[in-house]
């Protein structure tokens, strides 16, 4: 794989189908088990019960083969075959546009009946016990540290995509998904920002904690106090640079909101 196209892949969202995989999703029958107040499925009509059996003339098999006519196009109305309780008749649902990260999508406010039953031989619990928890979260936090230095080496020798820098908008964005999915997934969430945090800190830039350690170590090898002037020098150097970085985010989070 030439450089391009390897860094290609490291665009938000574009790994997966680039290397040719997809998530394997369990089977969701297309039995419509909630309807969210005021969506296009409740203004036609549509109750709880009813299965969806073709849209826009294609049949639909699961939930998730519906999912995948209806996100691409949101604005767009769509024909509906719909059974209720052994009768079929046809519906025009306009399908409403949302945002989802960085683009817009189509949904019409319907959710399966089925919850996503993963059988039990996909599923893997692991316990800890007091002690072996604190190894495996010193690990853990260890693995994700440098996994961090990483992606910001990556990030500034351009192996690495800067879109994948995220300001406090995007980070806002995350944090409701994910406590959304479930107390687990927002705590997750929070020590992933949390150490991502902690490694920033440690940078080698004036205003930040590490900078200071470059002060120190710099003050060893002179002998004595650095001068105010480089002090202040350096602490502007760091301002400047940790402004760019920041509006640099905040770029990316805006051009996401509003591509």
């Amino acid at each position: 794989m030439v450089e391009g196209d390897r860094r290609a892949l490291t665009e938000p969202g574009a790994l997966m189908s680039g290397l040719g995989f997809d998530f394997w999703y369990p089977t969701i029958p297309t039995e419509i088990g909630k309807i969210v107040p005021g969506s296009p499925a409740e203004k036609v009509g549509l109750r709880i019960g009813d299965r969806v059996v073709a849209v826009a003339g294609q049949p639909v098999a699961d939930f998730q083969a519906m999912v995948k006519i209806v996100q691409p196009s949101p604005g767009k109305t769509l024909m509906f075959a719909v059974d209720r309780k052994g009768e079929q008749f046809d519906v025009a649902i306009e399908v409403e546009a949302q945002r989802e990260g960085d683009r817009m999508i189509g949904r019409i406010g319907i959710q399966p009946a089925a919850g996503l039953a993963v059988p039990a031989s996909m599923r893997t619990v692991e316990r800890f016990g007091p002690v072996n928890a604190v190894g495996r979260a010193i690990e853990k936090t260890w693995d994700m540290s440098l996994l961090t230095v990483r992606m910001i080496w990556n990030v500034a020798t351009g192996d690495v995509s800067v879109k994948n820098l995220s300001g406090p908008i995007n980070i806002a964005e995350y944090a409701g998904f994910s406590a959304r999915q479930g107390i687990l997934s927002f705590l997750s969430f929070l020590a992933v920002v949390s150490v991502s945090l902690f490694v920033l800190n440690l940078l080698p830039i004036p205003i930040l904690d590490g900078g200071q350690v470059v002060y120190q170590l710099a003050e060893v090898v002179k002998g004595s106090p650095l001068s105010e002037r480089a002090q202040a020098v350096g602490q502007q150097i760091g301002i400047l640079l940790l402004l760019m970085l920041m509006s640099f985010a905040f770029y990316n989070d805006l051009s996401r909101l509003f591509s």
